[in-house]
């Protein structure tokens, strides 16, 4: 699907598994199992240290500095978590709706970190 210039891709494979895995990452996250809750925390600190490599990367070759490449990567995490979250929530009426409003909120985030060198 098409949004504001750029391709947003939804991979679905099997939305059954899929949406299991998700509730259990969701539930989890600030579950009862610590070992769970440790290696999810974990999951997440590595994709975040990921994201914000490859902003730095990305900046340098295309001369954008981002200003906190570590912050900026969190924020899009919090907001693709929040998104996944409530997708598992939402009924199919809304997801076009929200995925606009997810598509926004980081474009915004994007342009406010983003400075020319």
């Amino acid at each position: 699907m098409r949004r504001q210039g750029a391709t947003v891709r939804k991979e679905r494979g099997n939305p059954a598994l899929h949406g299991k895995l998700l509730r259990l990452f969701f539930q989890e996250r600030t579950g009862s199992s610590p070992p769970l809750r440790k290696a999810i925390s974990a999951g997440i600190d590595r994709l975040t240290r990921n994201l914000a490599e490859d902003l730095e990367r990305v900046g340098r070759q295309s001369g954008i500095r981002f200003q906190d490449a570590g912050a900026t990567a969190e924020a899009v995490m919090t907001i693709a978590c929040a998104g996944a979250r409530d997708e598992l929530l939402g009924s199919a009426a809304d997801q076009e709706d929200a995925i606009d409003g997810r598509t926004r909120k980081l474009g915004f985030l994007l342009l406010g970190s983003a400075r020319r060198e």
